[in-house]
């Protein structure tokens, strides 16, 4: 399930080899609101497999036990994410993190927590990526 801002038509034919799942060919994608995005991941988790959702939207999402986290040991790059996200740092330094900073919601302490980790941890709750750009 994603939201509208990255329902493309190519994201729904990925090589499969990629992800590790068939997207497209087993399953139906959905563009949709940010809202309703959330208000489904919290009300039918079982719904769909993989979500895109928004960082503030993980506020309301982690609470309810319904979203795992990735292990960033499975991620060939994870390690690469820029530390604005991660640390909320850009070259070293401190970068403000009012509202809903990546660094405040992006680490859980175990793949099924309800709560965040305050520092990075093995599991991820989003992958960072552009829109817009």
């Amino acid at each position: 399930m994603q939201h509208h801002a990255s329902n493309l038509l190519a994201a729904r034919h990925p090589p499969s080899h990629n992800i590790g799942v068939v997207l497209w060919a087993k399953h139906n994608l959905w563009g949709t609101p940010a809202s309703a995005v959330t208000k489904r991941a919290v009300t039918a988790p079982n719904s769909f497999d993989l979500i895109d959702t928004e960082y503030f939207s993980l506020k309301k999402i982690i609470p309810t036990g319904n979203l795992l986290g990735i292990d960033t040991k499975r991620i060939k790059n994870a390690d690469k994410i820029t530390t604005l996200f991660t640390k909320g740092e850009v070259a070293g330094k401190k970068v403000g993190d009012q509202g809903t900073a990546p660094k405040k919601v992006m680490y859980l302490e175990k793949p099924d927590s309800k709560t965040f980790s305050a520092a990075p941890t093995q599991y991820m709750t989003l992958i960072p990526t552009d829109y817009n750009a």
